[in-house]
């Protein structure tokens, strides 16, 4: 009985590692007609122009001044310069 509760705890321990390493963050950190600078999960801020995926589950539809449209995982989302948005990682 003992191995069995050992196992178990070991699959929802590998679970939540597997969970935790799918998601991400994106961060807004510039803006400009038709092109938006972004962080994913804090790495260095990138410049990306509509139509590239800046990961997986990622694709930047749109850029203006005053926001970033997002598809983050089959939805659209509207960012604002420094705000973030949560996604998980399409496989």
């Amino acid at each position: 009985m003992h191995i069995r509760s050992v196992l178990c705890s070991l699959f929802v321990l590998a679970s939540i590692a597997t969970v935790s390493a799918q998601a991400g963050e994106i961060r807004v950190y510039a803006l400009g007609h038709d092109k938006a600078t972004l962080a994913i999960n804090r790495a260095k801020p990138k410049l990306f122009r509509p139509g590239q995926s800046p990961a997986p589950g990622l694709r930047l539809i749109a850029a203006t001044s005053r926001y970033a449209l997002m598809d983050v995982n089959g939805s659209k989302v509207r960012l604002s310069l420094g705000e973030k948005a949560n996604f998980r990682a399409s496989q």
